[in-house]
């Protein structure tokens, strides 16, 4: 909505609304750093058997960072060729996208130990500690 305004009434954007990008900006920091942010951390810690934890945090975190270089590389020329409005749409809707599949796939471990959260996703951890 924002950007749509800048492009339709650049007056408007100017008068009202320029206050908004670094407010903005800001609470989403805030918020996602005590937020969302941090979650893939702890879940990492949860859920990955001891036996290939610290391999499988490592391409975790390379894949996230991966992903992080992509969308900063290619968000330019997505904006120039779509224009921002539906950049941002477009990157919202990626953002749902993984919301949608965190709910299905990540289970709740509230309460339970390394033991039993292994367990529920049949890990098999036989294998002893390397």
């Amino acid at each position: 909505w924002y950007f749509s305004v800048r492009d339709d009434d650049p007056q408007l954007y100017e008068e009202t609304y320029g206050w908004m990008p670094p407010v903005w900006i800001a609470l989403y920091f805030a918020a996602f750093n005590i937020g969302l942010g941090p979650i893939m951390w702890s879940i990492l810690g949860d859920v990955l058997p001891t036996v290939i934890k610290t391999l499988g945090t490592t391409y975790m975190a390379t894949f996230n960072w991966l992903l992080s270089l992509i969308a900063t590389l290619t968000f330019g020329e997505l904006a120039e060729y779509l224009g921002v409005s539906k950049t941002m749409w477009l990157f919202g809707g990626f953002s749902c996208f993984g919301a949608i599949l965190c709910g299905a796939f990540v289970r709740d471990t509230k309460g339970k130990s390394l033991a039993q959260i292994q367990d529920e996703y049949s890990i098999d951890t036989s294998q002893g500690d390397t």
